[in-house]
């Protein structure tokens, strides 16, 4: 059998519980990175809405991104609105990014 003297017994001690902070601080970071990442500006990028209605320009509180609406950026197709009786704003559920939709009815398929 193998026996400590109390000076190696706090070494063994010491370097498990350096190797919990370790983990620790590791697991720190990897978490404050990815909230800063998710949380970064949109400088230079348009996000657009594609369907929404006209002159509607928001902020998404979930993501914090900021949406324009897309008929200054195309000129074919129809804004709908996914439905009107389970979409936003009846449903505070569905996102409102998602309650409309442009479609392309015209022309070949």
């Amino acid at each position: 059998s193998v026996f400590l003297d109390d000076d190696e017994l706090r070494a063994l001690q010491m370097e498990k519980t350096m190797g919990a902070h370790s983990v620790f601080l590791i697991l720190f970071c990897v978490i404050a990175t990815a909230i800063v990442v998710h949380g970064q500006g949109q400088a230079g990028f348009i996000s657009i809405d594609c369907g929404s209605p006209p002159n509607i320009n928001y902020v998404d509180t979930d993501t914090g991104i900021s949406y324009t609406w897309d008929t200054p950026f195309i000129n074919t197709g129809v804004n709908v609105n996914v439905s009107e009786e389970y979409g936003y704003p009846a449903n505070p559920v569905l996102p409102f990014p998602l309650a409309d939709v442009r479609s392309f009815p015209q022309g070949k398929r």
